[in-house]
């Protein structure tokens, strides 16, 4: 849980602590954490990459962020279809920096669960080539070796759902 100190982190960091909670980068900071991980691969990272990279995560989130603290207490409070994270994160804090550090630990760990639940996959997969090859054939003969599948094509490989749902 976060705790209730007051302080800042750095002199970078304005955003005081209790409010950073478990935020994993903060603000201007971000490029020197960054290059205090990575030290000895620092001259192999492209800085101008990964810089443009952090702006267009930090414009992109700030526009919704934005669009949240630009509607008012009751349309925030409705539950209604369209809820989000985002909404509920807006009654907690107004600090734009603690709604865009919990976005993106939102986005990475759901990366990395996706991650890790797919190369299982691939692994047990490789482990019997029996299921391999009857969920490739499904895949085949319902979508075909060149097209672009869409939903309703996932959806009818009931081979594909099962397996997924296994994993």
């Amino acid at each position: 849980m976060a705790s209730q100190d007051t302080s800042t982190r750095s002199s970078a960091c304005k955003v005081p602590s209790r409010e950073l909670g478990n935020s994993i980068l903060c603000g201007s900071n971000q490029s020197a954490i960054a290059d205090s991980r990575c030290r000895p691969f620092n001259p192999f990272v492209p800085r101008k990459s990964f810089n443009a990279g952090l702006k267009m995560i930090n414009n992109y989130l700030h526009f919704f962020i934005n669009r949240v603290q630009s509607l008012s207490s009751s349309d925030k409070d409705t539950k209604e279809e369209g809820y989000t994270f985002l909404h509920a994160l807006s009654h907690y804090t107004s600090s734009k920096q603690v709604m865009r550090d919990q976005l993106v630990s939102i986005l990475l760990a759901g990366r990395d669960t996706t991650a890790g639940t797919l190369s299982f996959l691939f692994y047990e997969l490789s482990r019997h080539p029996e299921i391999l090859a009857k969920l490739r054939n499904e895949i085949l003969e319902r979508i075909g070796p060149d097209k672009q599948p869409n939903f309703d094509d996932l959806r009818d490989c009931s081979y594909l759902q099962k397996t997924l749902s296994e994993t």
